[in-house]
């Protein structure tokens, strides 16, 4: 998943995430945890760290995810 900051997008915090996706169509629950990926993050977000849990929604047809990302950012 790429986090791109609206105001420069040049800024992109890419996470990694795992865990369990319940459905199969239309709007599926999200529940797992993510790892910052800082080699492929780019801007001010470049080699950045950090982890959590993370949970939501994903619109199968689209992509799009709707949640709530709780851990650690770490700057390098």
């Amino acid at each position: 998943m790429t986090l791109t900051q609206k105001t420069n997008a040049k800024n992109k915090l890419v996470i990694d995430y795992h865990g369990f996706l319940c459905g199969l169509s239309g709007n599926t629950t999200v529940d797992g945890t993510y790892l910052i990926d800082g080699a492929d993050s780019t801007g001010k977000f470049a080699n950045y760290g950090g982890s959590g849990n993370l949970a939501g929604s994903e619109n199968l047809s689209n992509g799009a995810i709707l949640g709530n990302l709780n851990g650690t950012i770490q700057k390098p």
